[in-house]
């Protein structure tokens, strides 16, 4: 297992058997075939189960910051780690009410 396998998510894609035939024959005396795939943000964040709506929001900025719309990369860092944030204070208020309401659990 390759370092990197326990942090990949299978991601199917349709591809004809023509294009199929033709990478096969293309890479002939190659072990493996690298299939190039168009992912969106939103299938990594389906994949990985991200439910939460600020880390959905820095997930998309960080993959691609300064490269969406007008804002600069700086902007788009500053912009994920204040939706991250959010959510983390979200959650630290919900884990101390939690444990305030003598709950064992979290949910």
């Amino acid at each position: 297992m390759r370092s990197g396998d326990k942090y990949q998510k299978e991601v199917l894609k349709r591809v004809s058997l023509h294009e199929l035939q033709k990478l096969i024959n293309d890479n002939e005396d190659q072990d493996e075939i690298i299939v190039p795939l168009s992912i969106d943000v939103y299938d990594v964040i389906n994949a990985w189960q991200v439910k939460e709506p600020g880390c959905q929001q820095g997930i998309k900025k960080l993959l691609m910051p300064g490269n969406r719309h007008q804002k600069s990369k700086a902007q788009d860092l500053r912009e994920a780690i204040d939706a991250i944030q959010r959510d983390l204070d979200y959650e630290e208020i919900k884990d101390k009410f939690w444990v305030q309401k003598g709950n064992t659990e979290n949910d």
